[in-house]
């Protein structure tokens, strides 16, 4: 999908007619379905005629040219590429990330810089990241057996407003690598960046390569899944265990039938925190991928598929989507889609920006079964944690029938996080109301360390002595306090504050920075983490040895009742609060938070009622 495409003759007339940015604005509405912001249209306006005035001086008029092109199955939309022969008659594409950056800071984290208080990718690797995912994901630009002779793919980026002695800082040698294949140009610059192009595109026929680019598809090539095979095999994270390898060889042979029949399938797989979904998924993704099957993972969580993007790295994180990622998807585009953390679909996937007159009806979850042909989704209903998740195996099911498919179901029995305690869970969801049983048969240190702590000072401590001892360990809360943007120098503001204890959240996400350096992987993997605070957006789906969690005072034991009530008056997270079911959603909330730690939870309480609750049902 793109906003522009035509020749650079036309795209000329388009910007000295002033028209150019109204063009992308009408296709904008009618494809997002909402109008551009005021500022996307005004960047339009400018950087676009900047590189009309290049394609003017190097007398490039016979060259493909699309603008704001939207990475198949992705949100995102790089800048410009042009495309045409060079003069040896080789099929070339060249990709353009335009800023408007005037000033920049480099950093010391690997491809990243400063913009003001937020990080960004560094634009060139921007730019050579978007230039990957299609030599990696779009059939015009790899070799195959039906396409013998792919575009050769460049990229770069160009700074239109900024002179080299402004921005000398993403010159450094700290990004050498990424420079030396994808070169950055600025404004005062412009003659090397004319060279560059001449070099790629002076032999025309751009009109032929432009129709190869709109016709071809998204299809991730056998080098990208071989590849990524390879990484998630060798990876000890993802090793299956006892049932967990039961359960999976029994969903591989069934997919492997499924693909041999032009029916499509549904699988369900449920289990409850630490039964290994997500470990089974991401290898099903690798045994499939193997075998060049058409394959994709997708979540409903950034901080989860930032994680694991980060865990496969590199090129694989291709195959790691979003559920709203497949709107418009074709039906049966993909062979296999797995859909890890299923409890978090939602109704539609429309959002907050989608015009009334634009929106879809059709449900997210009917999105996921039309675009594959086997649909395998994994799910804990008892962690739907906002008020527009729905994920549900009977939801699923229902969606299934509707398109005449009778689902397969499979069940996770045996735990595999604290400390393979399946009575620890089953009490957490007996404590919370969620079902389960009054065990306490773990409550042992030699089982599962479990441990109510008098403040979060003490708390912090025994996380940090955990951490020492070389466990993995983190803090997390209830989103009880306001979360802060960072302060101009970068620096966090410490918003969870009990007496005069004080500690930052994580980091906000801001900008794109590379998942390996993301804020949330950061927290959870990195030695800065130890110093903020985690919520259940940013704990969920991740596991540590030891988690310390700071039980807010959002959901509280009413002893007068004997029940747990919701306050939504102490929570800061601004859609769940509105939410008609917030007690709910807080008792999925701090049971998740509390299944986290794989050795041991340690947990603080602000409220005295809820923190008797725990102790009473722990003496029973």
């Amino acid at each position: 999908m793109q906003l522009y495409q035509g020749m650079s003759s036309q795209f000329i007339d388009l910007v000295k007619e002033n028209r150019v940015e109204y063009v992308l604005e009408s296709g904008f509405k009618q494809q997002m379905g909402y109008a551009p912001s005021p500022s996307e249209v005004r960047s339009w306006k400018h950087s676009l005629r900047e590189m009309a005035n290049t394609l003017v001086d190097t007398g490039l008029r016979d060259v493909g040219t699309i603008v704001e092109f939207r990475l198949p199955q992705t949100s995102r939309r790089l800048d410009v590429m042009l495309m045409a022969e060079d003069h040896a008659g080789t099929d070339n594409a060249v990709i353009i990330e335009l800023k408007q950056w005037e000033t920049v800071r480099a950093t010391d984290i690997e491809d990243t810089v400063a913009v003001g208080p937020a990080y960004h990718l560094h634009p060139s690797r921007q730019a050579g990241n978007y230039a990957q995912y299609l030599r990696d994901c779009h059939t015009a630009f790899y070799a195959s057996s039906d396409n013998p002779r792919p575009i050769d793919l460049y990229a770069c980026s160009f700074l239109h407003n900024a002179r080299q002695e402004m921005v000398g800082e993403l010159l450094l040698s700290q990004y050498s690598d990424t420079l030396a294949e994808y070169p950055l140009f600025t404004g005062d610059k412009r003659d090397e960046l004319d060279r560059f192009l001449l070099e790629h595109l002076s032999g025309g026929n751009g009109d032929q390569l432009l129709g190869k680019v709109l016709k071809s598809r998204y299809r991730p090539s056998k080098k990208l899944l071989e590849n990524t095979a390879r990484i998630i095999q060798g990876n000890p994270v993802f090793t299956l265990l006892d049932e967990q390898q039961l359960v999976f060889n029994v969903v591989v042979s069934k997919v492997k039938q499924l693909k041999n029949t032009t029916d499509k399938s549904v699988v369900v797989i449920t289990g409850g925190p630490g039964t290994g979904k997500s470990v089974i998924a991401v290898r099903l993704l690798a045994a499939l991928a193997s075998e060049n099957t058409n394959v994709v993972h997708c979540t409903g969580s950034a901080a989860f598929t930032t994680n694991l993007r980060a865990q496969v790295g590199g090129r694989s994180s291709a195959l790691f989507k979003y559920f709203n990622s497949f709107r418009d998807t074709g039906y049966n585009d993909i062979d296999v889609l797995i859909a890890d953390e299923a409890h978090r679909i939602r109704s539609t996937s429309n959002d907050r920006y989608t015009r009334k007159s634009e929106r879809s009806n059709k449900p997210q979850v009917e999105e996921l079964i039309d675009a594959a042909r086997v649909s395998v989704f994994l799910l804990d209903d008892n962690q739907v944690v906002r008020p527009a998740e729905i994920g549900t195996p009977a939801l699923i099911e229902e969606a299934a029938l509707r398109r005449g498919i009778k689902a397969m179901k499979f069940n996770l029995n045996a735990q595999f996080r604290c400390s393979g305690s399946d009575a620890y869970i089953d009490w957490l969801d007996h404590v919370f109301g969620l079902g389960g049983r009054n065990d306490t048969s773990w409550f042992t240190e030699k089982d599962y360390g479990f441990k109510i702590v008098s403040s979060p000072d003490e708390l912090e401590q025994a996380i940090l002595a955990r951490a020492a001892q070389g466990n993995t360990a983190r803090l997390v809360a209830g989103f009880c306090w306001p979360w802060s943007d960072p302060l101009s120098d970068g620096s966090l503001v410490a918003d969870v504050t009990i007496g005069d204890w004080a500690r930052p959240w994580n980091r906000k996400r801001v900008g794109s920075p590379a998942p390996k350096y993301d804020p949330y992987t950061i927290w959870a993997t990195r030695p800065e983490g130890l110093d903020q605070v985690g919520c259940i957006y940013s704990a969920q789906g991740f596991e540590f040895d030891y988690c310390g969690v700071i039980f807010g005072n959002d959901l509280v034991w009413d002893e007068t009742i004997s029940a747990w009530r919701g306050i939504n008056s102490n929570s800061h997270d601004t859609v769940v609060k509105r939410s008609h079911d917030f007690t709910r959603l807080m008792q999925h909330t701090y049971r998740v938070l509390m299944s986290r730690g794989m050795k041991g939870t340690y947990v603080y309480f602000l409220d005295g009622a809820t923190r008797r609750h725990f102790e009473e049902a722990l003496a029973k």
